[in-house]
């Protein structure tokens, strides 16, 4: 229990480490006198995805998915396989990520709920430290709005937190409504032309203008600006996916058709019955998903992979404007995820429970003049 207890504090503790590390290294900086430049800090490109298991990642051994992109990332720099968030849930997850604090220190135990004023999370430690600082995609704060997030210490925002109630704050949307000629059709809208045998989740919009897209368009033009200056940056850059619902744009949505990805064993109304009563609880509230068609289980399996290999695209094409900008070698890359999904393990879908697909997720730091493969 000691042993799980630690491991499940790597993620957000090994992220507070490296922000301690590098205030640190700041003071030292500060202090040294004439010789101490801004232009030799780091820069700082923290992505994360959402609801993104650690096993889906080629990297750390998954010999189906194709995520070019992330296993360089990991041949480069220090690739954790054991890193466990704090909650199984986006916001406390989250702010668990970002104060280096337990759920139960901060407060944050469920989603849409407010963070606590008083708690400093790391973009203010940053931008105190004389970063500009900018997150783009999904942030999941409450109130989920531009001044709640420049007031945690954001210098530039453009948010998406992508569940319909919240579309009125999202900067992706109305950015899509200015750009997409199909801006009518909902951006979780499958097609309506799919052959029989093929995927039934192909999303109705153009790849361009999906939320996958935008974020990653969005970072690399917060990495080209802010990369001007000569002050450091960091810059949070957070993919909804591969979270659920399963659209997933051409060409992404058929890039698995030929692949049989192997299902988590059935499960039946018997072997939920024998299950601790909260977990019983969990898996058979609302809609329970426990029988879902076999065939289906294989589609929303081969759609969660396209929308990772879409997410590794517009990862690959960071790290290019990175090298383009002449900024590569002098920026630190955090990837992670706020929590995994169970996709039918257990007879459950989503996350909610402390099984390793809920709570372990990939986590690598890439830093060429500091982290040795």
């Amino acid at each position: 229990h000691n042993l799980m207890r630690n491991l499940r504090m790597q993620c957000s503790a090994i992220l507070f480490v490296m922000a301690s590390v590098l205030f640190a290294s700041l003071h030292a900086d500060a202090t040294a006198g004439a010789d101490a430049s801004s232009e030799s800090r780091p820069n700082i490109l923290f992505i994360m995805t959402d609801q993104h298991r650690w096993d889906c990642i080629g990297a750390n051994g998954n010999k189906l998915i194709l995520t070019p992109n992330f296993d360089r990332l990991a041949a480069e720099g220090a690739n954790f396989t054991h890193a466990f968030v704090n909650a199984p849930v986006c916001v406390p997850s989250r702010a668990s990520f970002f104060t280096g604090r337990y759920p139960h220190s901060h407060r944050n135990r469920v989603n849409y709920t407010p963070l606590d004023r008083s708690e400093i999370l790391m973009q203010a430690r940053l931008r105190d430290a004389g970063y500009s600082t900018a997150s783009v995609g999904k942030l999941h704060l409450y109130p989920p709005t531009v001044a709640e997030a420049k007031r945690t210490g954001f210098d530039f925002v453009e948010l998406h937190d992508a569940v319909g109630p919240l579309d009125r704050f999202s900067d992706y949307v109305a950015w899509r409504k200015q750009n997409d000629p199909q801006a009518d059709i909902s951006y979780r809208a499958y097609a309506k032309d799919i052959q029989p045998g093929k995927n039934p989740f192909r999303q109705a919009i153009d790849d361009k203008y999906t939320e996958t897209t935008w974020v990653g368009e969005r970072t690399r033009h917060y990495i080209r600006t802010l990369g001007e200056s000569k002050e450091p940056f960091f810059i949070f850059s957070s993919f909804w996916k591969p979270h659920s619902p399963f659209e997933v744009p051409v060409p992404f949505d058929n890039l698995y058709d030929d692949v049989t990805i192997p299902l988590p064993l059935p499960q039946t109304l018997d072997d939920i019955k024998r299950l601790p009563l909260p977990l019983r609880l969990l898996i058979l509230r609302g809609r329970p998903a426990y029988d879902l068609d076999r065939e289906r289980l294989q589609w929303m399996y081969r759609s969660y992979y396209g929308a990772i290999s879409h997410i590794d695209r517009e990862v690959g094409l960071m790290m290019q404007t990175l090298k383009d900008a002449g900024l590569a070698e002098n920026t630190i890359v955090v990837f992670s995820s706020d929590h995994g999904d169970q996709l039918l393990e257990h007879g459950l879908t989503g996350k909610n429970c402390f099984y390793d697909s809920s709570v372990r997720v990939p986590l690598t730091f890439h830093f060429p003049k500091k982290i040795k493969p």
